[in-house]
């Protein structure tokens, strides 16, 4: 249920809203264990829509989502997509494009859109992210467009999508289980064309263990337009897709990606790699894992020093 169909339904929405920002602005570690308690407790027995106001942008959310919590903690988690887009449109005259796969309700996608100039291509396979995501995106309609399917080749591989906290991930799925069939997957280039647009600037991937093989398969869209890529790279989540993912940072070299721009999954920059090398693994085999760093975000750029002064 996305509208508020009564009076009831929309003051449980405000208050649990007003619960919600309170965890996200106290700085008081006893209170946010508190009231995450009592969040917890709440979505046993329900789990009410609210909005979350992101920068004074209004987002409308699921309760479960954990979005604001972690903003709460990490006030750069998330917010890497939408400083790219203001740091590439200050560098470009044209309008950007920007295409944001595994788009989920629409929280990276609605403070782009915030930018004039951009236009966004949303897509999202998630049944259940789907309604947020054109909800949230219902003011941006003439610059954006929503393509509601996974990205991937037809493969005959079964996949089930498994939804928690906010995100949603596909998994093999066993033989006799409910699972997506391959009419609800579509290339980086089908995409593109389905959305009418010629060109990209900008390619977000997040989709819990399959970024790096989206990747691989859309080798042709990224050799023909260079874009600047964000994508997270999370080995464990690799090991569930059945991914490897470290040959990555090869492929990318190999088509004409010369650096690497790394941050810790809470939204701190990490680290500059001006040239693609072996040490890149070297390093992250050592950071993963360690210093409380989960996964990284990596964004990937063509042309040297393309984004020197972005980190800055």
């Amino acid at each position: 249920m996305i509208m508020l169909e009564n009076s009831k339904q929309a003051r449980t929405s405000a208050v649990f809203g007003w619960l919600v920002h309170i965890i996200a602005r106290t700085g008081s570690a006893r209170i946010r264990d508190i009231l995450l308690r009592i969040r917890r407790l709440w979505l046993r027995l329900d789990e009410p829509n609210f909005i979350y106001q992101m920068n004074g942008i209004p987002c409308l959310l699921p309760g479960s989502h954990a979005l604001p919590v972690y903003q709460g903690l990490f006030p750069q988690y998330d917010t890497l997509m939408s400083r790219l887009v203001a740091f590439l449109k200050s560098r470009k005259p044209k309008p950007l494009v920007v295409v944001d796969i595994g788009a989920n309700v629409g929280d990276t996608a609605m403070p782009v859109l915030a930018e004039e100039g951009t236009f966004l291509v949303a897509v999202e396979g998630e049944a259940q992210y789907l309604p947020f995501l054109r909800h949230n995106l219902s003011a941006f309609t003439d610059r954006s467009y929503i393509v509601d399917r996974f990205v991937g080749k037809s493969s005959g591989v079964r996949y089930k999508t498994v939804v928690q906290a906010g995100t949603a991930r596909l998994e093999r799925a066993d033989e006799d289980a409910a699972a997506h069939d391959d009419s609800l997957f579509v290339g980086l280039d089908g995409a593109l064309t389905e959305a009418g647009v010629e060109r990209l600037d900008l390619l977000k991937v997040d989709t819990d263990g399959f970024d790096t093989k989206i990747l691989r398969e859309s080798e042709p869209v990224l050799r023909a337009h260079l874009p600047v890529i964000l994508f997270e790279f999370d080995p464990a989540l690799f090991a569930k897709a059945g991914e490897d993912g470290w040959d990555v940072f090869n492929y990318l070299n190999s088509i004409g990606y010369q650096g690497l721009l790394v941050y810790r999954n809470t939204g701190e920059f990490l680290i500059e790699y001006p040239k693609i090398d072996d040490q890149v693994e070297a390093d992250l085999k050592l950071a993963i894992g360690n210093d409380g760093i989960v996964y990284v975000d990596i964004v990937a750029y063509a042309g040297e020093g393309a984004l020197a002064e972005f980190h800055k």
